[in-house]
């Protein structure tokens, strides 16, 4: 097993990787950083993996208790009635902790997804009856991803059309986003007595720009 947990009577009070049972701290010892940059985190998701694989990386908090690293995952752990948490000290000066808080977040934004990849662990995953809608995936990612055509055929010709079958080229919107692109193709439909798809519609719209 990934995880051991720590219990009081029938109440998990913790869950994680063995080794980091010794770094455990009452969670309400800790405070969620006033100036954490990054907000709006997918506590319910965080939950959903910290319950399915546990703990399996340490917060960090500065001198005065204030995770600079993690807020999150303890967000997540309040979530779910836990009583401690893994965490490490970070013995630096403010501006240092700033800096390594800012880090942490951007660093993983600025890598890059191997989408073809991404597409063949969802399918083994969901084929194993994992739920990615569970662990921070929306329906409409896993639309695009899983059905785009990641090997296309080669193609000859005037590629001017609407229609770009095979071109595996998949877009990725928020649900903001995906919510606003929705009512635009919603809106077109009506105007035109048409039911274009999503690309249509979008090429159509891009066309009456440029």
């Amino acid at each position: 097993m990934e995880y051991i947990d720590k219990t009081e009577g029938d109440r998990i009070t913790w869950r994680g990787h063995e080794n980091f049972e010794s770094l455990l701290v009452p969670i309400d010892s800790l405070e969620l950083h006033p100036q954490n940059a990054r907000q709006k985190h997918n506590v319910e998701g965080i939950a959903a993996s910290l319950l399915e694989h546990g703990q399996q990386d340490v917060l960090k908090f500065t001198p005065d208790r204030l995770v600079i690293a993690g807020n999150g995952r303890l967000k997540a752990a309040q979530h779910l009635g836990w009583q401690y948490i893994a965490a490490n000290e970070f013995t630096a000066d403010d501006l240092r902790a700033v800096n390594y808080a800012l880090a942490d977040n951007r660093l993983a934004e600025n890598s890059e997804w191997d989408y073809e990849m991404v597409a063949d662990q969802l399918t083994d995953l969901i084929a194993a009856n994992f739920d990615p809608l569970k662990f921070g995936w929306h329906q409409h990612d896993l639309d695009v991803i899983l059905q785009a055509e990641w090997s296309p055929p080669a193609r000859e010709g005037d590629l001017g059309d609407l229609e770009r079958p095979g071109s595996g080229t998949p877009v990725y919107f928020d649900d903001e986003q995906f919510e606003i692109i929705e009512a635009a193709v919603k809106l077109l439909n009506e105007r035109d007595g048409q039911a274009y798809s999503h690309a249509q519609a979008l090429t159509l719209l891009s066309q009456d720009i440029v």
